[in-house]
C-alpha cells in the first residue's frame, strides 16, 4: 500500500500517535473583507469563543460577539457592553458558505435583526483568510505557477477558460480503499448503474455482478464490512506459496515455478525480517513494568541529541529481553522529538494505545496463520476468481475509508455548494471500486477485478493511488491493463513514496507488460510541493526518468474525509488525482480526445519550473529537476486546455 514507506519497518517515530480529524472550523482563524478597492475594511478574529470585528480603518471601536458554529451555521450573540453596534437581544444565524476549499468565506443571513451588522458582514464578502506568511493555503494548487509563483496546476486560469463551454459527462473509477458515497461534498458525484434494479438480488445488466449500483466492493465480507486488517504483500505471498515450494523440488520446476519461486525468495526474506522484528515487539510489550525500567537506563546514557544508531550501542544488560528493547526502541525512536527525554515520557504515557498500534504487526501483518481472506470467501491462489466481495459498504463513513474518500474529493468533491473544498473535475461521475485496505497491502486479484470492472462498465478514466514492490499475478494485471487500453481508458498511477528510483526499482503495477510492450494509455506520477525552489519534490516521493511521466501537487492537499470530514494528507496518492482530476475536465470539454491523444495532451503541457535543481528524495542532493522523470515538469490544468483545443482544430481540418 502507498501510505507505508517502509514495509519492514513497524513503526516510524511519531506514527505511533494518534492525529485527530476535522472539519473546517472558524475558531483560531482570521479573515479580510473590503466594500470598496480603496477602503481598508475589515478583519473578523475566530477566537475561542468570541467574533471580534475590527474596522481597519479606525473609525468605529473594535465589535464583539459570542459566536458559535454548528455545521454551516454561524450563531451570534451579544456580550454585555462588548457589543457596541448591536443591542437586539435575538440571536443571530448565518449560513456559512465556503470557497476556494476554505479559503474564501460567504456569510448568507439566515436571521439578524442588527442591520449594521448585517451590512457589514454580508456587504463585505466574501472574506479572505489571512494567513501567516509562511502558512500554507488549502487551496494552494489552484494556484497559477505564472502569475502566484506557486506551483499549483493553475486550475482557477483553467476555469475561466472554459466558463462558455458546455461540457459532458466523465466516468472516473477509483481504485482504492471504499469512499464514503454519503460524504456531503461527494454524494451527488457518485456514480450509478441504470442498467442495474436496486436490491433485487438479480444481475440485471448482466456484468456478473448482482446490484452493483455505485461499483463493487471486492474486499468486503457480503455483509458491507471491509477487511481492516490486510498484511503486507511479502506475507501475503510467503503465506500462499510457502507449502508450494517446500514440496516442491527445484529439478521438477516449470518456467512459471522458476518465476514464482523468485518472488517467493524475496518475500521470504521481507517476511522473515519483519516477523524477527514483529516478535520483539510482542515480547518488549509484554511486561510493561520490565519496559519502563529498561528506558529508565537508556535515559541515563543519552547524551542529546540522541540518535538511532546511539540507541543500540547502550549497554543496559545481556538477557533476550533487554536486547529486545534496544531494538525496539531503535525503531520507535524519531530524531525529531525535542529530546530523548520527552520520547520515553511519551512512551510511557501512551503505552497502552502504542501496544493496542502494534499488537497488528504479530497478530496480522506478519503472522502467516492469520488469513484475512477467509472472511471473504475467496481463494487466495487463485486469481481468475470473481464472484466475492460486496455490492454496498455497511458503515461508509468509517474512519478506515480515509484514503480513498481523500483521493474522490481531489479529483470531484461538489464544486459551489458551498461545502468544505472544490474538486478539480465538475462534471464527473466516480465509480467506487474497494481494492485497497485500509491496513497491509492490496491483492493483485482485486486490482485485476477492479480494472476489469471499470472498463466493462463505462470508466473512461482509472485513478490509482498505491503501490507495493511485489506482484505474484502480475500475468492477470497485465491481462487487466491490455484489456483497458483495448478499450481506450486513460490509467493514472501514483509512483510510490519510498524515495526510490523506479528505473531501477520497480513499484507495481507497472506499465511494462511482461512481453517487453508498454501500455500506451498509462501515466505515472510523482509528488511535487509548493515551495517553488530547491523543495519542490516531496522528499518521499519515487522518481524516474523513464518510469515517471510527470509530477503533481501531492503534498499538503486538503479534501474529504469520512463522516463530512476534512484533512490535508500528503503523498503521491494525492499527486495521482490531480492528474486524473485534469483528465476529466479536459476529456468533458473535449469528449472527441482519445486516451493516447489525452496522455499526450497532459504530458506535452506541463509547466516547465524555473528552478533548475531540487533535492533529490531521499536525502541524496541536488540534481536537476529535468532527471526525475520524462517530462521534468509539472501538470498545468491551463497549458493542457490549449493544447487539447489545438489537438480538437487539428483533427477537424
Amino acid at each position: 500500500m502507498i501510505r507505508l514507506l517502509i514495509l519492514l519497518q513497524f513503526c516510524i517515530g511519531f506514527s505511533i500517535f494518534s492525529v485527530g480529524q476535522s472539519q473546517i472550523l472558524l475558531k483560531g482563524t482570521v479573515w479580510k473583507g473590503t466594500q470598496l478597492p480603496l477602503k481598508k475594511g475589515t478583519e473578523l478574529y475566530f477566537q475561542n469563543d468570541t467574533l471580534v470585528m475590527v474596522d481597519l480603518e479606525g473609525y468605529n471601536p473594535a465589535d464583539q460577539y459570542f459566536f458559535q458554529q454548528k455545521g454551516d451555521t454561524l450563531l451570534l450573540d451579544l456580550i454585555d457592553e462588548s457589543s457596541i453596534s448591536c443591542r437586539e437581544g435575538i440571536q443571530a444565524k448565518y449560513k456559512i458558505h465556503w470557497a476556494n476549499n476554505g479559503e474564501k468565506l460567504y456569510l448568507k443571513p439566515i436571521l439578524d435583526p442588527c442591520i449594521s451588522r448585517f451590512t457589514l458582514l454580508v456587504s463585505e464578502s466574501p472574506w479572505f483568510r489571512k494567513r501567516e506568511e509562511n502558512e500554507i493555503r488549502n487551496d494552494w494548487y489552484f494556484l497559477d505557477p505564472e502569475k502566484d509563483n506557486v506551483p499549483g496546476i493553475a486550475l482557477n486560469t483553467a476555469y475561466s477558460l472554459l466558463k462558455f463551454r458546455k461540457s459532458q459527462p466523465v466516468i472516473v473509477a477509483i481504485i482504492d480503499s471504499p469512499i464514503d458515497y454519503t460524504h456531503e461534498d461527494l454524494k451527488e458525484k457518485i456514480w450509478v448503474n441504470e442498467k442495474e434494479t436496486p436490491d433485487n438480488q438479480i444481475d440485471d445488466d448482466k456484468n456478473g455482478f448482482k446490484d452493483d449500483i455505485n461499483g463493487w466492493f471486492f474486499m468486503c465480507r457480503k455483509s458491507g464490512v471491509p477487511i481492516q486488517n490486510e498484511q503486507p504483500e511479502a506475507t501475503q505471498i510467503y503465506s500462499m506459496w510457502k507449502i508450494r515450494f517446500d514440496t516442491l523440488s527445484p529439478n521438477k520446476f516449470t518456467v512459471k515455478d522458476k518465476q514464482d519461486f523468485k518472488i517467493f525468495e524475496k518475500a521470504k526474506i521481507e517476511f522473515e525480517k519483519g516477523k524477527q522484528i514483529a516478535d520483539l515487539a510482542k515480547l518488549v510489550f509484554s511486561d510493561s513494568i520490565r519496559f519502563f525500567s529498561c528506558l529508565d537506563k537508556m535515559l541515563n546514557q543519552a547524551k542529546e541529541p540522541v540518535n538511532k544508531e546511539q540507541i543500540k550501542e547502550w549497554n543496559i544488560g545481556g538477557e533476550n529481553y533487554e536486547l529486545a528493547s534496544i531494538e525496539v526502541v531503535s525503531n520507535l525512536f524519531n530524531p525529531g522529538f525535542p529530546n530523548f527525554s520527552l520520547f520515553v515520557r511519551k512512551i510511557k504515557k501512551d503505552y497502552s494505545s502504542i501496544k493496542q498500534k502494534l499488537s497488528g504487526k504479530w497478530e496480522f501483518d506478519f503472522n502467516p496463520n492469520y488469513n484475512p481472506r477467509t472472511q471473504i470467501g475467496d481463494h487466495n491462489h487463485i486469481p481468475k476468481e470473481k464472484m466475492y466481495g460486496s455490492r454496498f459498504l455497511k458503515n461508509p463513513g468509517s474512519l478506515e475509508n480515509d484514503h480513498g474518500t481523500h483521493v474522490a474529493g481531489i479529483i470531484g468533491a461538489k464544486r459551489g455548494n458551498g461545502k468544505g473544498i472544490e474538486g478539480i473535475a465538475e462534471n464527473i461521475k466516480i465509480m467506487t471500486l474497494g481494492a485497497v485496505p485500509s491496513q497491509g497491502d492490496e491483492r493483485d486479484k482485486d486490482v485485476a477485478n477492479s480494472i476489469m470492472y471499470a472498463a466493462n462498465n463505462g470508466a473512461k478514466i482509472i485513478n490509482m493511488s498505491f503501490a507495493k514492490n511485489m506482484s505474484p499475478f502480475k500475468t492477470e494485471i497485465d491481462a487487466a491493463i491490455q484489456y483497458a487500453e483495448q478499450k481506450g481508458v486513460l490509467m493514472i498511477n501514483a509512483s510510490g513514496n519510498s524515495a526510490s528510483n523506479t528505473d531501477s526499482i520497480p513499484f507495481y503495477p507497472v506499465s511494462l507488460f511482461n512481453n517487453g510492450k508498454k501500455c500506451s494509455t498509462w501515466i505515472e506520477v510523482g509528488n511535487s510541493t509548493h515551495a517553488a525552489n530547491e523543495d519542490l519534490v516531496a522528499p518521499t516521493s519515487n522518481f524516474g526518468q523513464k518510469t515517471v511521466d510527470l509530477f503533481a501537487p501531492g503534498t499538503s492537499i486538503f479534501s474529504t474525509t469520512p463522516g463530512n470530514t476534512y484533512e490535508s494528507f500528503s503523498g503521491t496518492s494525492m499527486a495521482a488525482p490531480m492528474v486524473t482530476g485534469v483528465a476529466a475536465l479536459i476529456w468533458s470539454y473535449f469528449p472527441a480526445l482519445t486516451a493516447v491523444q489525452l496522455k499526450s495532451i497532459l504530458l506535452e503541457s506541463v509547466y516547465i519550473p524555473a528552478v533548475k535543481q531540487v533535492n533529490m528524495p531521499g536525502g541524496k542532493g541536488l540534481v536537476p529537476f529535468s532527471h526525475l522523470s520524462k517530462t521534468g515538469g509539472i501538470l498545468n490544468a491551463k497549458k493542457a486546455i490549449f493544447a487539447a483545443e489545438k489537438a480538437t482544430k487539428k483533427k477537424k481540418t
